[in-house]
């Protein structure tokens, strides 16, 4: 199928099979500006960290063209791709957006979306489904996806490139749900209320930008 260049693709997916009745669905691209994740992070950025080859330690230097390390003794070719989260967008039945509070660095205490990074060998559904019965104790009836969003943050003091894969999920049974994991609280907050300079991370910045504009354009 081709997508015109207007167009984004929303995803239905069925919890329950995982893979059965997928429906694709054709919207108008949103036109909000969404905020710029390139920054010069100084010393935190990658090439201030790959200097010496990891096979036969040669001293070699980071190419920001494309984004990799490639040795010039032995010919070891590393390419920094961003790693690849999941976030999930949970609505109460008053149109309230869950949001939760960060019990670890980067954005310690800080507001945040629950989600996290996907593992080795696994796909982004079961990564959401992973991560939401980490960190809420909740299992979604059912999850849309709703767009990618490119971010970065400082983690052992290097800058870490991710793409967030952010999904819709329709929550039925809010009794259980419990804050754990790396997460201290949530609340549920209107959308329109949220402070966006409170926000720590840039991808959920320009969700929640995104999800105001859609509020303010209905």
């Amino acid at each position: 199928m081709t997508i015109p260049n207007n167009k984004k693709v929303i995803w239905e997916i069925n919890i329950q099979p995982m893979n059965e009745n997928k429906e694709t669905h054709i919207s108008k691209e949103s036109t909000v500006d969404l905020e710029s994740n390139i920054e010069d992070e100084l010393v935190y950025h990658p090439r201030y960290h790959f200097l010496h080859c990891p096979h036969c330690a040669a001293k070699g230097g980071f190419c920001e063209n494309n984004y990799s390390f490639k040795c010039p003794s032995c010919g070891f070719h590393f390419f920094l791709n961003s790693a690849a989260a999941v976030t999930a967008l949970i609505f109460d039945n008053d149109g309230k957006l869950l949001m939760t509070k960060r019990a670890l660095e980067p954005g310690l205490g800080k507001l945040d979306l629950p989600g996290g990074f996907i593992d080795p060998n696994e796909n982004a559904e079961t990564a959401l489904l992973r991560e939401l019965m980490e960190e809420l104790n909740i299992v979604p009836k059912s999850m849309t996806y709703y767009g990618s969003f490119p971010n970065q943050y400082v983690f052992s003091g290097v800058t870490v490139f991710t793409i967030d894969l952010v999904f819709l999920c329709t929550i039925t049974d809010f009794s259980k749900i419990t804050p754990t994991d790396d997460i201290t609280d949530f609340s549920f907050i209107d959308p329109l209320d949220i402070v966006i300079d409170e926000i720590p991370f840039k991808s959920v910045r320009n969700i929640i930008t995104q999800i105001q504009y859609e509020r303010g354009n209905k």
